[in-house]
């Protein structure tokens, strides 16, 4: 289980929630760690694929699709996505 304090530097769980914000159109603000991200309509297959190459490009770990199937919230995107970084 990741611990919060173990982030990585620059890596935060507002990172994700604006990136999520951004692929769905949402407004920043809508868009906590406890957000359901089936309740986002605009959360599909495209926006994931997307969640991907950000992750990649931009954070520098690999997440694949079977991984983001299994978030269910933002935070768990966010803890996917720090489990990557080795920090977990």
């Amino acid at each position: 289980m990741c611990l919060f304090e173990e982030r990585r530097p620059g890596l935060d769980i507002q990172v994700i929630s604006q990136k999520v914000a951004e692929l769905t159109e949402e407004l920043p603000e809508v868009i906590k760690a406890e957000t359901i991200l089936s309740d986002l309509e605009a959360w599909d297959s495209l926006a994931m694929v997307t969640f991907m190459v950000f992750a990649s490009t931009e954070l520098g770990v690999e997440v694949l699709g079977r991984d983001l199937r299994k978030a269910v919230t933002v935070s768990d995107l966010y803890k996917i996505v720090l489990g990557k970084t080795g920090r977990c």
